[in-house]
């Protein structure tokens, strides 16, 4: 009935969704650990690139002595284009001159000449390319030329057909000087094959080795030489003809075969390694680069990252880590070849400023990278660069991180727990204070027993001991209430008698006042008041009486049915019509009470109804047992009386009759109904209101 009333109740959750939803307020643990741990990592990184910075300061100063070399590779270079020049690849296992190229590593250096490097005026009609890597090896120079050749076509005697198929030309030494030769190098079949000076054909130059090898779509050529016969400067070029008439005829290298042309050779100095070799320490990677970002010297490296915790416990980490720590950071630059250097930090470096960069992998592994400048002349002429791995702050890194994520997890999981067994006890303790509300006050609304106080100090207990006086001083109020009727009654008894008493003896002394008007309303105020007091004390009696009532089984139909009787010859101006869907119910109680109830339902029935309408008295089953009802048509019932009509001292009625009426009716109703484990209900619609009596069937 009272939810009936509430209906704009929002929705909201309970108080143990509530509370955990405030609990999720706990995860700004894990952030604030984070960010905690970023800070930590970027004060560390600082101190790394301070320490990084300071060691490159000394190994520069270090190096100022060996300043020249670097200064005259400058100067050998400043006088060739850098697509001439070609660049050894620093190689860790041994090469054999035997043709093959399955002993060169696929890393390896490789610089690729086509037709677009053509030598010769006019156009190449000849399809050809070849791929060129160097490396220096005990003191010799070792080349590898892996050609693509659709056609080899060979002169019939190298030695007096120098330039009759194809060849390859190689010049050596130092061009702009006497001490640049040239040399042709041909064979008319696979194997080794004849290297001739230009300017001496009848001689072999037996301290150059050549061997060439055919494989599918072309050839391979290697070459050995020694290194101070090298010298500086290195020219290749490789003549395609694919018949006698030239109609077919290509030229391709890196610069033709002729001073000053020729191609500077970018090796690194072992000299330069020695010294950068005594600043190294364990994981750290120092580089030596010229002005152009060309390696000159490279020692160490920078160790990859070991596994200090287990598989699975690393992917979770690093999937976090990846989430919440490399937002800040960079990827590897892309600007980088193996034997060039052209990343930013490296550009300042060799534009005079010092520079940095921290850079991470994929996979989170860091790398600090530092670069100064190299001063010749207080200009510029190369850069030192240290890398260093940042494994220990990865390590402490990943330990932070997971000891955060153990912790944060852990507080959560405590907090939560906790705030969950205290909405429990919390809830416990509301659902308990309601039910003690529901068992306080009966669903008629009187209060049935006291509740018990609370010891607890808190909101909640002050709210029960709040609730506890409230009732106590409700059932006073309602005691007084129930009492007051029958006080009344006596109050009033008293002075109604002597009224009473008065008036007869005024007849008894002089007749003629019976006919008096004053005497008539006299006697008719005086039977009201003692109609007033008799439905006053009615209800009063009628609950002492239900405490010492006696449980009888009756036959509930029989006594509808002749109370219904009773009222077609008492009632002569209303009409009665009686349906009976059931001729046997059994019910405990008191049939005379259950007549007595007929009484009160008829009587309300016949002051409301309007004249020729039946008043209609129905008896039929129910899901829960039978359902008497009386239905009359007058005037509504107001719906605002609808959930107080069988409340005391509740009357629908509008007009001022004779008899006189206080809303009892009902409420008698009410208290019979229950006796009997009824529940009374009432319904008004179209001009009809229908009161059903709801009777449930006992267990036997």
């Amino acid at each position: 009935m009272e939810h009936a009333r509430l209906k704009n109740i929002l929705p909201f959750p309970s108080i143990r969704t509530q509370l955990l939803i405030i609990s999720l307020v706990v995860l700004i643990l894990p952030w604030v650990g984070i960010q905690t741990l970023r800070d930590m990592e970027n004060l560390m990184r600082q101190q790394q690139v301070h320490n990084l910075l300071t060691t490159a300061t000394t190994v520069s100063n270090g190096l100022s002595s060996s300043l020249d070399l670097i200064e005259q590779h400058n100067l050998y270079a400043s006088v060739t284009s850098p697509e001439s020049e070609i660049v050894l690849s620093e190689l860790s296992t041994p090469v054999y001159v035997d043709g093959f190229a399955d002993d060169w590593p696929e890393q390896r250096i490789k610089h690729v000449y086509t037709v677009a490097n053509s030598l010769q005026d006019g156009i190449s009609n000849s399809q050809i390319s070849f791929t060129l890597s160097a490396t220096e090896q005990n003191g010799r120079l070792l080349l590898l030329l892996d050609v693509d050749d659709n056609k080899l076509f060979q002169a019939g005697n190298p030695a007096t057909q120098l330039h009759d198929g194809d060849r390859l030309l190689l010049g050596i030494g130092d061009p702009h000087s006497s001490m640049f030769k040239r040399y042709v190098i041909s064979s008319n079949a696979p194997g080794w094959l004849r290297v001739i000076p230009v300017e001496n054909p009848q001689l072999h130059e037996t301290r150059i080795q050549a061997e060439l090898q055919i494989r599918g779509g072309g050839y391979t050529i290697e070459l050995s030489m020694p290194r101070y016969m090298a010298g500086n400067y290195l020219s290749i070029v490789i003549v395609d003809r694919d018949n006698d008439d030239s109609s077919h005829y290509a030229v391709v290298g890196n610069t033709p075969i002729a001073p000053p042309s020729s191609g500077y050779v970018v090796r690194q100095s072992e000299i330069l390694r020695g010294l950068i070799q005594r600043y190294r320490t364990s994981g750290q990677k120092i580089t030596v680069v010229d002005r152009r970002g060309y390696i000159l010297s490279v020692d160490g490296d920078y160790k990859p990252r070991e596994e200090a915790i287990d598989s699975g416990q690393h992917d979770f980490l690093s999937r976090m880590h990846r989430l919440f720590i490399l937002a800040d950071s960079v990827t590897s630059e892309t600007e980088t070849t193996p034997y060039r250097m052209r990343q930013n930090y490296v550009l300042h470096a060799l534009d005079n400023q010092s520079s940095h960069v921290f850079t991470r992998d994929i996979n989170g592994s860091g790398l600090l990278s530092v670069a100064v400048p190299l001063l010749i002349d207080d200009q510029p002429g190369g850069a030192l660069i240290i890398q260093q791995s940042t494994d220990a702050i990865t390590d402490v890194r990943y330990r932070a991180l997971w000891k955060i994520m153990l912790t944060s997890m852990s507080a959560i999981a405590v907090i939560a727990l906790v705030l969950l067994l205290y909405a429990t006890l919390l809830i416990r303790r509301v659902t308990k204070l309601n039910r003690q509300l529901k068992e306080t006050v009966s669903d008629d609304g009187r209060l049935r027993q006291t509740m018990h106080a609370s010891i607890l100090g808190d909101e909640i207990g002050e709210l029960n001991r709040g609730i506890s006086s409230m009732i106590d001083r409700l059932q006073a109020y309602q005691q007084y209430l129930e009492t007051m009727a029958g006080k009344l009654s006596h109050e009033l008894r008293t002075p109604l008698t002597v009224v009473q008493s008065s008036l007869e003896n005024l007849r008894l002394r002089n007749d003629t006042l019976n006919d008096e008007p004053l005497m008539t309303r006299a006697d008719e105020g005086l039977n009201r008041l003692k109609m007033i007091l008799s439905n006053l004390t009615e209800a009063s009696r009628l609950e002492n009486a239900l405490k010492t009532t006696e449980m009888k089984h009756f036959n509930l139909p029989d006594v509808i049915a002749g109370c219904v009787n009773g009222y077609q010859q008492a009632f002569t101006d209303a009409r009665f019509e009686y349906h009976a869907g059931i001729n046997t119910y059994e019910l405990a109680g008191s049939a005379d009470l259950i007549a007595q109830l007929m009484d009160k339902l008829v009587s309300n029935a016949i002051d409301f109804h309007q004249p020729d309408t039946p008043i209609v008295v129905s008896l039929n089953d129910s899901k829960s047992g039978c359902r008497l009802c009386i239905q009359n048509t007058g005037e509504p019932v107001p719906e605002r009386l609808m959930t107080t009509l069988f409340d005391s001292m509740v009357s629908a009625r509008t007009t001022t009759v004779d008899t006189p009426h206080l809303g009892l009716g009902l409420y008698i109703v009410r208290l019979i109904a229950n006796f009997h484990g009824a529940t009374p209900s009432a319904r008004s619609e179209d001009g009809t209101t229908t009161i059903c009596i709801d009777f449930i069937k006992t267990m036997s």
